[in-house]
């Protein structure tokens, strides 16, 4: 009997270990809330992870799959699970705060094929980096990284997170990384979640602040030839992708299978790596009823009222929800930043 077909999954986002050496202040891993609404997996061994990654092999074929955690090169035999990864024929992605990785370390890593490093630089200032790390000294381990990785002729994708204390300097920023010859950058706003909810006015920026952020990213993509994508959804009708010509906007997918679904060790699956509700579990449950479940057919269904009519709705489903949920909101909640700013008008965006 021929085995049945596994379905394929766009991008898995695996939470290889909850430990981290630094403390972001913006970080929203929900285990880190004030009031978490879930708790992080304990005893991260190899052996967990190696047995939640054979689970999803064995009722998916992923077509990539990250490692974050936490700080994935803090966990046990990294390699390893990566060369699982690769002899299963998915790529294999990093998200690492660049603190940590030895040369050896990328040279392994990047021996293995891995597609994408994802480092954090979110100033050319070291004093306001390190302040948003919690971590002096944690910039220049970072340009350490983004050399050593470079060198080796790895893909780097550095990361800005666009917070109050950093966004009007986002040009030097921009500027600083093409000179060093990195040419493919990551602008996400700040996301309220996990430790960032106790620090939430400190380091939200203001709108005007947000539009100009990225009206500096779309000129300097244009004036230095950089590939800039911002991957934190945002409401359309607060900031309207189409205003940004050089600036590529993501957003989530109604189609669960499309979307970077996150697998802790335990075998737990979430939406995204900003959400705090588990739908299901790979050990407990086939994947296709999971990709149908309540929840996910919820989150299709469910309009926030605030969207209700607006003709943005199937292209931006009410920006990040899952900070709304973080924030102790449902579904039925529209992204925290809409609910703080406003919108001018359903299907419209706000004044630029």
């Amino acid at each position: 009997m021929r085995r049945a077909a596994r379905p394929t999954l766009a991008a898995v986002v695996f939470e290889v270990t909850p430990r981290c050496n630094l403390a972001c202040r913006y970080c929203y891993a929900p285990w880190q809330a004030p009031t978490p609404q879930m708790v992080a997996p304990a005893a991260p061994r190899f052996a967990r992870a190696e047995r939640a990654l054979r689970r999803l092999f064995a009722v998916a074929a992923p077509r990539s799959v990250s490692f974050t955690g936490g700080e994935p090169l803090l966990a046990e035999r990294l390699p390893e699970l990566v060369l699982l990864c690769r002899l299963q024929g998915a790529a294999v992605n990093i998200i690492s705060n660049g603190t940590v990785g030895t040369r050896d370390d990328y040279s392994a890593l990047v021996e293995l094929g891995m597609s994408i490093f994802e480092l954090p630089l979110l100033s050319a200032e070291c004093a306001v980096h390190d302040a948003l790390t919690g971590k002096p000294g944690s910039w220049q381990r970072v340009l350490r990284s983004l050399d050593q990785l470079q060198a080796l002729g790895a893909r780097v994708v550095p990361v800005v997170v666009l917070t109050r204390d950093n966004c009007t300097g986002l040009a030097d920023t921009l500027a600083f990384l093409a000179n060093r010859g990195l040419r493919q950058v990551m602008i996400n706003r700040f996301n309220p979640g996990g430790r960032g909810l106790a620090e939430l006015p400190a380091l939200l920026p203001t709108l005007e602040q947000l539009r100009e952020a990225f009206a500096t990213a779309d000129a300097q993509a244009a004036a230095l030839g950089l590939k800039l994508t911002s991957n934190v959804g945002v409401p359309h009708c607060l900031v309207d992708p189409h205003a940004y010509r050089h600036l590529r906007f993501t957003s989530c997918s109604a189609d669960a299978a499309r979307r970077p679904l996150v697998l802790d060790l335990d075998g737990n699956l979430r939406l995204c790596n900003h959400s705090p509700v588990v739908f299901g579990n790979l050990f407990a449950e086939p994947l296709a009823e999971l990709l149908a479940c309540d929840y996910l057919e919820r989150w299709r269904r469910t309009i926030p009222e605030a969207c209700v009519g607006c003709a943005r709705w199937p292209r931006c489903f009410g920006g990040c929800r899952a900070a709304a949920e973080q924030m102790g909101g449902t579904l039925a909640d529209c992204d925290p930043l809409l609910a703080m700013h406003g919108a001018s008008a359903p299907g419209t965006a706000g004044p630029h």
